[in-house]
């Protein structure tokens, strides 16, 4: 959340409700839309000298990742995932229209950096840029 709103303070209701539903988009683009890597295993090798232990040696570790997938697509692979649950997951993922999933946080964000009192500097985004 704080990538993508910064630092600011959002005092009211509405400000809350509109963080409430930006999170739950956020997450849906991170569960559905992107990939990511899975750690698959670490593998720690030798004593490799390091100017920070004074010649002691310190030990190199090797990290090995899965291939990039979605968070939901590795959901659907897990055999202890049921066939009806997997089959409701497909049927959500059916549903979602990425563009319109951008759009809609692009609108929040725009509304909740429109509405800070600490970011006065914010002349890009006005409301006659955002139709709601």
């Amino acid at each position: 959340m704080r990538r993508c709103l910064g630092y600011r303070r959002f005092d009211t209701k509405g400000q809350l409700a509109d963080l409430q539903q930006l999170e739950t988009l956020l997450a849906r683009r991170a569960n559905v839309l992107q990939p990511s890597m899975a750690l698959q295993e670490k593998i720690r090798t030798g004593k490799h000298p390091s100017p920070w232990t004074k010649g002691l040696g310190g030990s190199k570790i090797q990290k090995r990742y899965h291939a990039p997938v979605t968070p939901l697509h590795r959901l659907l692979q897990a055999p202890e995932v049921s066939d009806q649950a997997k089959a409701r997951l497909l049927r959500q993922l059916g549903d979602i229209d990425p563009l319109s999933l951008q759009r809609d946080i692009n609108i929040l964000q725009a509304r909740l950096l429109g509405k800070t009192s600490q970011d006065i500097s914010l002349g890009a985004v006005t409301h006659s840029t955002i139709s709601l």
